[in-house]
């Protein structure tokens, strides 16, 4: 999980989240919030049926997906994190505390945890949860 996913508002252009996000630093996906509370999601896809001529004028908050998305709590178990993102064929998920965004899981952070697991030949582990931020210390 990122702890730190990209959070933007909702005034970011489709042409920035394209630039900047998608082409510049390979983020695919990015949650739109308002004082940290999860607004919606905005992915590819979504801009994928704006013109191009558009772009620039055109707010991710005019194509984000709004609330109610699917999300997983901070507390869950990992299992239940793949199956929504599996059931919903989603590639990412975001993972909130309440309506407050902690992180953003994807189907690659799964996959790089199950490989890992296999490497080690760890077969059975007691139920994962959703791993948690760690808190970074004061030097």
């Amino acid at each position: 999980m990122d702890p730190q996913p990209p959070v933007v508002t909702r005034d970011l252009t489709v042409h920035d989240f394209i630039c900047e996000c998608v082409l510049r630093r390979d983020q695919r996906a990015l949650l739109v919030a308002d004082e940290g509370a999860l607004r919606g999601i905005v992915r590819i896809g979504d801009a994928k049926k704006v013109p191009q001529a558009s772009w620039s004028t055109t707010p991710v908050g005019a194509i984000m997906r709004p609330m109610p998305l699917q999300v997983v709590a901070s507390d869950a178990e990992l299992n239940r994190a793949l199956e929504l993102l599996l059931g919903e064929t989603l590639n990412e998920l975001p993972v909130v505390r309440g309506d407050r965004v902690v992180g953003i899981l994807g189907r690659a952070d799964i996959l790089r945890f199950l490989q890992l697991r296999e490497e080690l030949g760890l077969r059975r582990l007691p139920p994962r949860r959703i791993p948690q931020p760690r808190a970074q210390s004061a030097a």
